[in-house]
């Protein structure tokens, strides 16, 4: 877990923002399972400062798929 968090901040402090399909399709290719990175993003937040934030954003109502 420890060597995806990485991954995760390296790929956020290029990017300074990703979606969490950003994160799997661009920074991991889609070859890691979202409970994977999930649970590296967990970590992330739990981490004592949060190494990472997190923003909502409300989807357009013209964009299929279901709210994050």
């Amino acid at each position: 877990m420890l060597e995806l968090s990485n991954r995760i901040l390296v790929f956020l402090h290029e990017r300074s923002r990703a979606t969490c399909s950003q994160i799997s399709t661009e920074c991991f290719k889609g070859k890691v399972l979202k409970t994977r990175i999930d649970a590296s993003l967990e970590h992330l937040l739990a981490s004592t400062p949060p190494k990472i934030g997190v923003r909502s954003v409300e989807r357009p109502a013209d964009v299929p798929g279901t709210p994050t």
